[in-house]
């Protein structure tokens, strides 16, 4: 995007704005956007991150049956909400516990009610006092991981979505593997000329969040 072109689209947000009830009229209800994430992996619990359009909530409805051996319904457990929020880009986390240990599940998240994205699964790690033996005396466990990087899924400043190695550790690893690590290089910041501004505009607030003014380029991530 060039300087001029930037301009054009900050001043043509600015026009759609001034009237509440255009901007309002012409807003999506609210959905994730991007995720989910997976992190903080133990034997009885995972956290699950998102990003909403708008800041809001979203649960996970999560269980050891697939999906697909019952009409698709993931009911047999939901998270507590998870909050987004505009001061952290409308992210947010929920952590999802209770969990059998070494035990595959599947989960999809929920933005008002309604499934977004597809069912995902994961796997919890082994249990150290299950693990535990005479021979074993502190319970030490085998487990697998996998460790990914560069990540630019922008399809003008690389291969886009479809990264050739990721198709290849989803079809040969994933079952293989308790967690994936994601290190480094996805932000690619010094490729970002999305106006701070602009993202103001869109977001429907009336000032920019401070962790926007010190890291204005932060607000490109999802161009």
């Amino acid at each position: 995007m060039t300087r001029f072109q930037s301009t054009v689209l900050v001043l043509a947000l600015v026009a759609l704005v001034s009237d509440p009830s255009i901007a309002s009229a012409q807003r999506d209800p609210n959905r994730m956007t991007h995720g989910p994430m997976l992190g903080q992996p133990s034997s009885t619990s995972v956290a699950v991150w998102a990003r909403t359009s708008d800041p809001g909530e979203f649960t996970v409805h999560y269980g050891t049956r697939p999906p697909e051996n019952h009409g698709g319904d993931l009911s047999e457990h939901t998270s507590e909400p998870g909050l987004t929020r505009i001061e952290h880009d409308n992210t947010g986390v929920t952590k999802l516990s209770g969990l059998e240990p070494d035990t595959r599940y599947h989960y999809r998240v929920f933005v008002n009610d309604r499934p977004q994205g597809e069912p995902g699964r994961f796997r919890t790690l082994p249990d150290q006092a299950e693990s535990e033996s005479e021979h074993n005396p502190d319970g030490l466990f085998n487990f697998r991981f996998q460790i990914g990087s560069c990540a630019n899924q922008n399809p003008l400043h690389g291969v886009g979505h479809d990264s050739p190695t990721y198709k290849l550790l989803n079809q040969d690893w994933t079952d293989k593997v308790h967690f994936h690590i994601m290190n480094g290089d996805w932000l690619y910041e010094e490729l970002r000329e999305y106006p701070a501004e602009a993202w103001r505009l869109t977001q429907g607030i009336d000032e920019l969040p401070q962790v926007v003014q010190t890291m204005p380029t932060v607000a490109g991530v999802w161009e």
